[in-house]
């Protein structure tokens, strides 16, 4: 038989995210003051029950027993007794099964809690891998960058020497051409001094045949190149000594023909006979 005694020792064990255990001694403690209660009525019914007298020496004739008092109701106790009983026995059966559905859904919440874990665990383990893949990926671009930058720089570095060289030599180059060009220009002067020399009508000794031995040609002169280099400005210094010659073919004809009409009026000037 339960008593209340053994619900105030009762003791449960713990789990994790479990019912409240305020909650659950405050039941407790009402069941115990109920079956206390029960306990303390049926104490009270056994001592309102007469003590039964010792029987006396039997006459010749017993006496009939003495009835029970009236007041007094055994079958009630009894059931009373047999109520306490039960919900004493229900109230620790609700207690117990209570106690089982606490500790199996802690159960359930522990291994959720622990699957959870686990998944985030994987989780966090996957994005690290990703980000250590990431990393040497990131890493392996550096150095390839680093390793193009240092071939341009190279590159560049070569280039810029190459140019270096190619302006020395431009210099070089322009210092001969411009030394050409003056000897060119003397040239020209010269050609034009000797055609004026030439062709002037008030020189006696002047004739066309003179004309073929003083007039500049180009065998007269040799062109300037510097180092043969550049064929073209040759070329653009004879065309320029070819004007002068035609130039110079021009002024012989007018000279021709100024001496022509100068024998011409000399003749009509002389009397005829």
């Amino acid at each position: 038989m339960l008593r209340p005694e053994d619900i105030e020792q009762k003791t449960f064990s713990t789990a994790l995210r479990g019912y409240d255990l305020n909650e659950v001694d405050d039941f407790l403690d009402e069941v115990t003051a109920t079956v206390r209660s029960l306990y303390e009525q049926l104490e009270e019914a056994r001592k309102a029950q007469p003590v039964q007298p010792q029987p006396a020496a039997q006459p010749a004739a017993a006496p009939a027993p003495a009835a029970a008092p009236a007041g007094i109701d055994e079958s009630a106790v009894g059931r009373a007794l047999v109520k306490a009983q039960e919900t004493a026995d229900r109230i620790v059966a609700e207690a117990n099964a209570e106690a089982d559905r606490i500790l199996a859904r802690a159960r359930a919440e522990a291994e959720t809690w622990e699957a959870d874990r686990d998944a985030k665990r994987r989780e966090a383990e996957q994005e690290m891998a990703e980000l250590q893949a990431r990393v040497h990926a990131v890493r392996r671009e550096l150095a390839r960058l680093a390793s193009d930058v240092a071939d341009s720089l190279d590159r560049m570095d070569e280039a810029i020497s190459g140019v270096a060289v190619t302006s020395a030599e431009t210099d070089t180059y322009g210092r001969h051409a411009v030394a050409g060009s003056e000897a060119v220009e003397e040239t020209s002067s010269y050609g034009f001094d000797a055609e004026s020399s030439a062709g002037s009508p008030d020189d006696d000794s002047y004739s066309p045949d003179d004309d073929d031995d003083d007039a500049y040609t180009p065998d007269d002169d040799v062109a300037y190149s510097p180092d043969d280099e550049d064929e073209d400005d040759g070329d653009e210094d004879d065309d320029a000594l070819g004007l002068i010659l035609d130039d110079g073919d021009e002024d012989e004809d007018e000279e021709d023909e100024y001496e022509f009409d100068s024998d011409s009026s000399s003749d009509d000037d002389e009397p005829g006979f």
